[in-house]
């Protein structure tokens, strides 16, 4: 696919309308089936995703998009185009919507034989365009960072600094940063970074160093 994520900035009441490009580059006709689910941040902040069926999620965008074509067999080195549309309802929305539109295709198949039976498994695969939407004029990026401690590890020269993160607002947010040691000349002394922490509203993440 095209683009791995689109992320819209849309107003409440309007469309958007794109399209993607889907390639094979493989010398083999792929079957290619399209379809909607939600996703969101697995527990931990780390960027791993969950997915759940397309309208489960308190955040999904699922039922706002449309997209065809749906089912089709790509031929060898080709392209095909998918044009969809993103329908922010007009009311009672705000902050951000999630989505994800899977591509699915298989591309393999072994068989296995013993004696007189035999068993056939097939590899498919999907791959994923994530779907960001923010509601025009309706969102907020606020967050909390507190609890900082900071600990000297027994017997190595090194300090573990930690504090924890809090996604305040109504969307996404990817939060990390570094920190300075500064000794009592103002010198620069040490520094690093955090490691980056992967939130959705109301989502809380530890920052490591």
């Amino acid at each position: 696919m095209s683009q791995p994520k689109v992320r819209r900035v849309i107003a409440k009441g309007e469309k958007y309308f794109g399209e993607l490009t889907l390639s094979n580059p493989s010398s083999e006709p792929r079957n290619i089936r399209l379809y909607l689910e939600d996703w969101r941040y697995a527990p931990g902040g780390d960027g791993a995703k969950e997915f759940s069926p397309a309208g489960s999620s308190k955040y999904s965008c699922s039922s706002w998009i449309q997209f065809t074509p749906q089912e089709f067999i790509l031929p060898p080195q080709a392209q095909r185009r998918i044009h969809y549309t993103i329908s922010v309802p007009d009311k009672d929305v705000e902050g951000g919507y999630y989505a994800i539109l899977f591509h699915e295709t298989m591309v393999g198949e072994a068989e296995a034989k013993k004696e007189a039976s035999s068993a056939a498994i097939y590899l498919t695969v999907r791959v994923g365009t994530i779907v960001y939407v923010e509601v025009k004029g309706a969102t907020r990026r606020e967050g909390i960072i507190d609890n900082l401690t900071i600990q000297r590890e027994a017997y190595k020269n090194r300090l573990q600094i930690e504090a924890d993160f809090r996604n305040t607002g109504n969307v996404d947010i990817t939060a990390g940063g570094t920190f300075h040691i500064i000794d009592k000349k103002g010198v620069v002394y040490a520094r690093a970074g955090f490691n980056k922490v992967y939130t959705f509203g109301g989502d809380s993440a530890k920052l490591k160093a």
